[in-house]
């Protein structure tokens, strides 16, 4: 049997910023060939994709340090060029503050809707019972657009109701409930409002009649500037970690099981591995298989009640110089992807000379499987790329390849909370750190990555202070 004093499972970026935080060296156990969890990038002929589309913003000073330590100059900067494709026009991303250029019916219908969602309309909530209803009859209408991140006092407010109360009937018809519909996979009315945070930015009533009458212009939201590896993908800033890593890491390797009690890891080649803090980025539910019979029922059951989206992308090498300017393009329409990010933007030396990279995204899960797949999904995705006029017919396919994210989005329903807090209290008494998006069950962007990553840093070195004072509390 070996030993290691802190185990930690997955190289993605929650782990690699654990172990760099780390003062003692860890084993780091990756299933996959190479670091970076879904971070990492490929390439084919010449063109760099990553595993759906990242890009490097943060408010944390402390993160910028770290990407200044990971990348020194190896990195460019540059403003969002951020858009949404509907009604067969391009408009600046928040659809919400930037409706110019619409046709004047669906503008009007936005308008109102959040004019009415603000202040109520009895005679035309008696007419849209739905969207003004739920805006005006849960007592919160007044916070409106204005309210702290737009988020609901009201205990309990669904997803959907959400978006009916904040941004009215109009966008909520137009582009807030059918672009959500795709990327989330369940039904909207079944999940919760705390994810929210910061990421959606909220426009006030005159942001939107301004960005109504006259082009937006400056970008929106907490990534209306961003940062990507000049060179290697957004891989680059997760092998940024490697100089400062004391300890081992065992790629190609699968953790196939897990024995609290014993504090023991078992290898898919069949190794034991003992420690004293085991720090999980893997799946939570995945994590509480490994445990199996170890884990109460009540355990089981929680993990069992965690639900989430897979996403699968399309990548297309095109034959053609600067296809477009912008950066990722939201389709809140009939595309069979939600999103596409423009990795030939994200840093020239993403594309071969003459070339062009774009990644399509597309959700699917037990309530919206996909509707082929192979090669007749890559050609869905081309074709659909043609008739929203990105690329042409003409257009010549360098490269296609697809990656498959069997975990993707956590879906923050009703019980998601209950159910990781119980998995979550039971696992510390076991010393099993949770960390990261997947084990924690949250909503994090790279940048908070690297910061669950130092949290469980911190934590691990907390259980190894205490260690010693238990042992001698035993001995006495």
């Amino acid at each position: 049997m070996e030993t290691a004093k802190t185990i930690i499972i997955g190289a993605g970026p929650t782990g690699l910023s654990a172990a760099y935080h780390l003062d003692t060296p860890a084993v780091i156990i990756e299933q996959h060939a190479t670091i970076g969890g879904w971070c990492r990038s490929i390439e084919e002929n010449g063109f760099t994709f990553d595993y759906a589309g990242h890009i490097m913003f943060s408010n944390d000073p402390y993160v910028h340090e770290m990407y200044a330590q990971l990348l020194g100059d190896n990195v460019h900067w540059q403003n969002r060029e951020a858009w949404v494709y509907s009604h067969n026009v391009y408009t600046r991303y928040p659809f919400q503050g930037s409706l110019y250029g619409l046709p004047a019916e669906v503008i009007a219908e936005c308008l109102m809707g959040a004019i009415t969602a603000r202040y109520g309309d009895d005679e035309s909530s008696t007419s849209n019972g739905h969207a003004n209803g739920h805006a005006s009859g849960n007592g919160h209408a007044s916070a409106g657009l204005n309210g702290k991140n737009g988020q609901s006092n009201a205990r309990g407010e669904d997803f959907e109701h959400f978006i009916y109360r904040v941004w009215g009937s109009g966008i909520a018809k137009h582009f807030a409930i059918p672009y959500n519909k795709k990327i989330w996979a369940v039904p909207l009315s079944e999940m919760e409002t705390s994810w929210l945070g910061g990421r959606v930015p909220m426009p006030d009533l005159n942001q939107m009649i301004m960005g109504a009458l006259t082009p937006s212009t400056a970008p929106m939201g907490p990534n209306a500037r961003f940062g990507y590896p000049l060179r290697g993908g957004f891989q680059a800033l997760m092998e940024g970690f490697l100089p400062h890593l004391h300890g081992d890491i065992k790629l190609s390797t699968r953790v196939t099981a897990v024995a609290p009690e014993q504090r023991t890891v078992t290898l898919d080649d069949g190794t034991v591995q003992s420690y004293d803090v085991l720090v999980s980025t893997m799946p939570l539910p995945q994590l509480v298989r490994c445990i199996g019979r170890a884990a109460p029922p009540e355990i089981h059951a929680a993990a069992a009640a965690l639900r989430h989206t897979s996403v699968r992308c399309v990548n297309l090498g095109i034959g053609r110089e600067q296809v477009t300017e912008k950066h990722w393009i939201y389709y809140p329409e009939d595309t069979i992807f939600h999103r596409i990010f423009v990795q030939g933007n994200a840093s020239p030396h993403c594309n071969p000379p003459g070339g062009f990279g774009i990644t399509c995204e597309i959700t699917y899960g037990p309530d919206k499987p996909l509707p082929v797949e192979g090669d007749e999904l890559i050609q869905r995705c081309i074709d659909d790329c043609i008739r929203v006029g990105l690329i042409t017919a003409d257009d010549a396919i360098w490269a296609a390849n697809e990656v498959d994210m069997p975990y993707a989005y956590v879906v923050y329903d009703h019980t998601r909370k209950q159910s990781v807090d119980t998995i979550r209290n039971w696992l510390a008494e076991h010393q099993i750190v949770l960390a990261g998006r997947y084990s924690e069950w949250e909503y994090y962007n790279s940048d908070h990555a690297f910061l669950a990553g130092r949290k469980a840093a911190q934590t691990v070195k907390l259980y190894q202070q205490s260690k010693p004072a238990l042992e001698r509390s035993v001995v006495a």
